[in-house]
């Protein structure tokens, strides 16, 4: 999952191709932080660039289904402009207990150089998710199964220092939220989704957002509700096509979850895409209400991207 992670859905299943809404991810856990200075990559000047790798892990332990992230910043520490070729999801050596590696499957896809100018940071949380597997039964995503983890970021000859966490199966009120929260992937990630008529599918599919919805409901303090919401707006945005609905949902996050890993600004800025206008005016108006620190700071920090943009 993609971090930052971005989740895959075709028409015919939810397992495949590519999402046009991805929700990023942030924890607020026991940290751990590695960094790791590179002096000798050529920067657009040919000069050699000072940058600094900076990997951020907010917690230690994990509950099976629920995305592992890890946040990821590079920092041009020099007085000249720094050029990256920069890809998050890469880079990434991941193991288990036993020594086997977990490597992405997410293929390289780089847009193109990032350019850092001076004091600045490119990066951002992504999900490692993405290096697991997919485990018999109606989840049809990857995940980590069970077990204890070892991860570090690796540049070249350059790498930070391992980082541990485990993955652990929920107790209690959470093992059964998990069962519940599981029972809203029925049927879509099955031969009876498969065999059905277009219309049937979306039918499915609606049905799926309706479980995800009720399931935060009935459990607003489990963990798995704040993966269900960011499942729910995105079927409702890629395959059910209802914008409405998908606001409606994002505004939820943003309001009931705002010390959560749930961001929900990159959904504004995709809902308001041809209307900058209209973007700003939202902003501004959570500004000036200030419902959180953390949603106000988010706010603020869209509408600098925003004006950036508009140059």
């Amino acid at each position: 999952m993609p971090i930052p992670t971005m989740k895959n859905i075709k028409k015919k299943t939810l397992t495949q191709a590519a999402v046009l809404i991805s929700l990023t991810f942030g924890y607020c856990f026991g940290t751990q932080t590695e960094t790791m200075q590179i002096r000798e990559v050529k920067n657009i000047d040919s000069s050699l660039a000072k940058l600094e790798y900076r990997v951020t892990l907010f917690q230690d332990s994990f509950f099976l289904y629920d995305p592992v992230g890890i946040e990821l910043w590079v920092k041009n520490l020099g007085s000249d402009t720094a050029q990256v070729w920069f890809d998050p999801t890469q880079g990434w050596v991941l193991q288990d207990q036993d020594g086997k590696l977990y490597p992405s499957t997410v293929h390289i896809h780089y847009t193109g150089p990032k350019v850092i100018q001076p004091g600045d940071s490119l990066g951002g949380l992504t999900g490692l998710s993405d290096n697991g597997v997919r485990i018999p039964g109606p989840y049809p995503y990857l995940v980590l199964p069970v077990g204890q983890y070892s991860v570090y970021y690796k540049i070249g000859n350059d790498s930070t220092s391992p980082l541990a966490f485990r993955v652990v199966e929920p107790e209690g009120e959470e093992n059964k939220a998990l069962k519940l929260f599981l029972d809203a992937y029925f049927p879509i990630n099955g031969e009876k989704f498969l065999q059905g008529t277009p219309q049937q599918r979306t039918e499915f599919v609606r049905e799926h957002v309706k479980k995800l919805l009720r399931f935060v409901e009935r459990n607003p303090k489990s963990v798995y509700a704040v993966v269900a919401l960011p499942e729910a707006l995105t079927a409702t945005w890629n395959i059910l096509h209802d914008h409405k609905l998908a606001y409606q949902i994002n505004n939820r996050i943003m309001r009931e979850y705002p010390e959560s890993r749930l961001n929900g600004f990159n959904f504004l800025k995709a809902y308001y895409r041809d209307d900058p206008a209209g973007l700003r005016v939202v902003l501004d108006s959570i500004i000036r209400v200030n419902p959180h620190p953390r949603i106000t700071a988010g706010a603020l920090k869209t509408l600098k991207d925003v004006e950036k943009e508009k140059k």
